[in-house]
C-alpha cells in the first residue's frame, strides 16, 4: 500500500493538536522540524524551534486543558520536498484550577510551510491566525 504526500502532510499537521491536548511534547517532533519558526498572535509572538514550543507548553499551557479540532484543509505541493498548507482549526482552552472561568474559544487557521526530510514531512514555518474574535459568539 502506498501513502500519498498529502496523507503524510496531514498526519504531520495532526500531531500538533495531539501534542497540546495530551500535554505530550514528545509528539512535537512528529509535526515540526527541529528549527521550525512558529508565529503566534500577540502576546505570545514568534517561537524558535521545538524547544520554543516545549517552553510554551510548560508556561502558557500550565494548568490549562485543551481541545483542538482541525477541519477544512488545502495542501499544495510546491516541489517534491516542499509544500504549503492552510488548516482551519478550533481550539478550546479550559481552566480547571479557576472555577467559574469561561473556557477560551479560538477560531482560526494555520498557514504552514512544510519540508520533506529524512524523517518525512515536517512543518518548517507556521503562522497561527485568529480568524474570528474571541468574543464573536
Amino acid at each position: 500500500m502506498s501513502v500519498s504526500d498529502h496523507d503524510l502532510i496531514r498526519n504531520a499537521i495532526a500531531h500538533w493538536p495531539l501534542a497540546l491536548d495530551q500535554a505530550d511534547p514528545r509528539l512535537l517532533t512528529e509535526a515540526f522540524a527541529p528549527d521550525a519558526v512558529i508565529h503566534y498572535p500577540p502576546p505570545v509572538g514568534t517561537l524558535q524551534g521545538i524547544n520554543g514550543l516545549k517552553s510554551l507548553m510548560e508556561t502558557h499551557f500550565q494548568g490549562v486543558m485543551t481541545y483542538h479540532c482541525s477541519g477544512t484543509q488545502v495542501i499544495q505541493l510546491q516541489s517534491p520536498v516542499t509544500a504549503t498548507a492552510r488548516t482551519y482549526a478550533i481550539g478550546i482552552h479550559f481552566f480547571p484550577g479557576e472555577p467559574g472561568r469561561t473556557p477560551r474559544r479560538i477560531y482560526g487557521y494555520y498557514d504552514d510551510r512544510l519540508v520533506k526530510g529524512a524523517e518525512g514531512w515536517r512543518i518548517a514555518e507556521r503562522r497561527i491566525v485568529e480568524h474570528l474574535p474571541i468574543d464573536a459568539f
